[in-house]
């Protein structure tokens, strides 16, 4: 939907919630937690403008037409680009 487009949007999530779901008195960041790393990672890649829709993931960025998910519990369940098997020039 967003091909062509001169927005600049970045997906991202995580594989451990943000908070603590064991402390449900108080909100208490889970130190285990992998989103506040997504999230930041996420910041930078929208603060720097470039167009396209993206997907910031485990330290790692990828045009989101060639993500796959390749995992459903490691902190690396995603990939892109010729790792997942596309040709470089399949995302231009």
């Amino acid at each position: 939907a967003f091909a062509g487009s001169d927005l600049c949007l970045i997906v991202t999530g995580s594989m451990r919630p943000l908070l603590d779901s064991e402390i449900i008195d108080s909100y208490c960041v889970d130190a285990n937690s992998d989103a506040w790393d997504n999230f930041n990672d996420a910041l930078r890649l929208a603060a720097a403008g470039e167009s396209g829709v993206k997907i910031s993931f485990g330290g790692e960025a990828w045009a989101a037409q060639t993500v796959q998910k390749i995992h459903s519990h490691d902190f690396m369940a995603f990939t892109g680009h010729s790792r997942a098997a596309y040709p470089a020039n399949s995302y231009v």
